[in-house]
């Protein structure tokens, strides 16, 4: 999504979310000071939001959840085998008033600012401006609130993925927020539309499937309809190649569901999921009728692969098929949805590409730009969304880091040699999957941009450029990781 979906609501929230998130990451002791800087918080304020997520936890009783707090080591938070720490970050969304109001607007039952006040013992101020802040993050899918009744209006299409993102990064299957949809029958037509689409899900893949059948019965049943696309003629062919269609429909209907274009509809977004493209066959008879009509996905995904290989590089023979499948499926999905940069998991996958990768970010930048000149189409306008997915696709054949300065680095310690080569080791593991790392010996020190020494003399200062000398321990610590990633980062924006 644009923002968040847990920025989405107040500052209390916000920040106990992710003080919990930071202090999950490693289990060890972390410092109020720590805190305080990775924050940009004050230490009085992480200390206070401290005490209320201990609070929160002690009222939320799980035993395998527990904080620790001691003066002189700050905070240790300790996640046993069995702990269920997202119905813990659930437990702590329940008040976010941000949340709730979107709730009550998606189940149509808000209807005032004054009555939604008072249901919940809020001020009308705060719900007004998470009004304002719900409208800013629907506004970039041209999509809205309607100002006499809080409805959501739009392109129907986009309403629909908004939703399937919120409401799967939220729950992400953990419970079930539909509660005037019979989850029994919800769960039975999701299995009976994966069977006849021959699709071996996983549970959580499945889930997934029973949340889009939700919202797509809660919007029906309000009298939002996806309208038929005269385009999507060209991409299915439902009287010949799609017998599978035919149980759809079936399904559909038992939840009165009998609309052509939301059969179409749901055929097509499955047709963006790349787990579709698995089974060979069913592949093969998706792609048929885009090929036989020679579909503007189809054509865009054609140029695709020969300017990629042009501009990239080139596609190996055996992994062209899937190449093709995983890009049509974006493309598709580009087609059908606008501004989004995340599909249904409300995940950006390469959320750091330009970042980490700039060489790599502004080469498909330029082939993005290559592709639209050439075609005319518009999916290719659709840069956040197609920038990770082409970063992924890259990633299959070269390593992400193919395009990208070389960071030169001296390891001079007072280590045994095969100590010291394992701790060389260590840190080109670390580093290898995000930089393209050379370790020069000691006399090429001044060509070096980062210099890692266990002995953090003056001397040792001295003879090095200074800028460039990092001390590690001789056993990497977490702190040593991050130091020098900080200094690698550093040096890379200055190539």
């Amino acid at each position: 999504m644009k923002k968040d979906i847990y920025l989405a609501g107040d500052q209390s929230t916000t920040n106990s979310m992710l003080l919990l998130r930071m202090i999950a990451e490693e289990p060890r002791w972390y410092t109020v000071n720590e805190l305080s800087e990775r924050l940009d918080m004050n230490q009085r304020t992480i200390q206070r939001y401290l005490a209320d997520l201990l609070e929160k936890i002690e009222d939320y009783n799980d035993e395998n959840i527990q904080l620790h707090t001691a003066k002189n080591k700050g905070v240790f938070l300790e996640i046993t085998l069995g702990a269920d720490v997202l119905n813990f970050e659930l437990y702590l969304l329940e008040d976010n008033v941000t949340i709730m109001l979107m709730k009550a607007i998606f189940f149509e039952e808000f209807t005032s600012v004054k009555k939604f006040a008072m249901d919940y013992f809020l001020s009308e101020t705060t719900i007004r401006r998470s009004l304002k802040y719900f409208q800013e993050l629907l506004e970039p899918y041209g999509i809205g609130l309607k100002r006499e009744t809080y409805e959501v209006i739009g392109p129907e299409e986009q309403v629909r993925m908004f939703f399937y993102s919120y409401y799967w990064r939220i729950y992400q299957g953990a419970m079930w927020p539909f509660d005037i949809v019979d989850r029994k029958a919800v769960e039975e037509a999701a299995l009976k539309v994966t069977s006849s689409l021959r699709q071996n899900l996983t549970y959580v893949q499945q889930y997934q499937i029973e949340y889009i059948i939700a919202i797509n019965t809660i919007r029906i049943r309000k009298r939002h309809f996806v309208e038929l696309n005269p385009n999507w003629k060209n991409y299915l062919d439902l009287d010949n190649d799609f017998r599978s269609l035919t149980k759809i429909k079936a399904v559909f209907d038992s939840l009165n569901i009998q609309k052509e274009s939301e059969v179409y509809f749901f055929y097509l977004l499955m047709e963006t999921r790349p787990k579709l493209y698995e089974n060979k066959e069913v592949a093969r008879r998706a792609m048929a009728p885009h090929k036989k009509n020679k579909s503007d996905v189809y054509v865009a995904t054609e140029v695709f692969m020969r300017v990629f290989s042009e501009e990239m590089a080139p596609i190996p023979e055996k992994k062209y098929d899937t190449f093709f499948n995983s890009s049509f499926s974006a493309h598709l999905f580009c087609t059908l949805f606008k501004n989004f940069s995340v599909d249904i998991n409300g995940y950006e996958y390469m959320r750091k590409l330009k970042e980490y990768y700039p060489n790599l970010h502004q080469k498909l930048n330029e082939l993005l730009d290559k592709l639209y000149a050439e075609t005319g189409n518009a999916l290719f306008l659709e840069k956040d969304f197609l920038l990770t997915r082409y970063g992924l696709l890259f990633s299959a054949i070269k390593r992400l880091t193919y395009f990208e300065e070389q960071i030169r680095i001296v390891l001079d310690t007072d280590l045994p040699k095969f100590a010291e080569r394992n701790l060389r080791l260590q840190i080109f593991d670390t580093l290898k999957y995000r930089y393209k790392v050379q370790f020069l010996n000691k006399n090429s020190a001044p060509q070096a941009d980062l210099i890692l020494t266990t002995v953090a003399t003056p001397m040792m200062v001295e003879r090095y450029n200074r800028e460039k000398v990092l001390h590690i321990e001789a056993e990497l610590s977490a702190r040593d990781f991050t130091n020098i990633i900080d200094i690698v980062i550093e040096a890379m924006s200055s190539k």
